[in-house]
């Protein structure tokens, strides 16, 4: 499958780190998994908690173990394997809704769909779901080790002076984290309903 979108076109990887700690958050894992599976061209798990999950590993074309890593190094070992000319990085709770995933793939751009969080929308491109080109996160390097790596990266890409898109074609929905004062303050957030 090759997607063609708004402004480019190419081969989809999406890498999914999963800490499935819990039954329950390996439930939502899954359930987030196989919304993305028919819509990409390659589906890549990485699971930070020491429990193999026979449902992950089968739904996906590669499925690494690499417990006890956190979030920044966990997404790097997906980022690594993967082999599309874009890669989305999708938090583990973070559910296709709708729209074509192939309008994330911009060439030169960082993009991201409209992240639904709590009954509001991101206005900004966010940790949850984002959608960068090869020949960006090649030279840009991969996520720190830290607990803010979604905000490092981007301040590291933004020093690049990469572009950065918001594509309200596409819809996901986040489940986990909350708003916290530094998504109330300075973050723009439209009412969903």
């Amino acid at each position: 499958m090759s997607w063609v979108g708004m402004y480019g076109m190419g081969r989809l990887s999406v890498v999914i780190p999963t800490c499935s700690t819990t039954p329950e958050l390996a439930e939502i894992a899954l359930k987030c998994a196989m919304s993305y599976r028919d819509h990409v061209d390659e589906l890549i798990i990485t699971e930070d908690a020491n429990v193999y999950l026979k449902e992950l590993h089968d739904i996906s074309d590669r499925y690494v173990l690499h417990p006890n890593l956190g979030y920044g190094i966990n997404t790097n070992v997906g980022w690594k394997l993967a082999t599309g000319d874009f890669a989305l990085v999708v938090n583990s709770d973070t559910e296709y809704l709708d729209g074509s995933l192939g309008d994330l793939c911009v060439a030169g751009t960082i993009t991201s769909p409209q992240v639904i969080e709590h009954n509001w929308t991101n206005a900004n491109i966010s940790g949850a779901c984002f959608c960068v080109p090869r020949n960006i996160f090649d030279p840009g390097g991969y996520f720190g080790g830290n607990e803010n790596a979604d905000t490092e990266l981007f301040n590291r890409y933004e020093y690049m002076k990469v572009q950065k898109l918001v594509v309200k074609t596409v819809r996901v929905k986040h489940q986990g984290g909350t708003p916290g004062p530094s998504m109330r303050a300075g973050r723009p957030q439209i009412k969903v309903g």
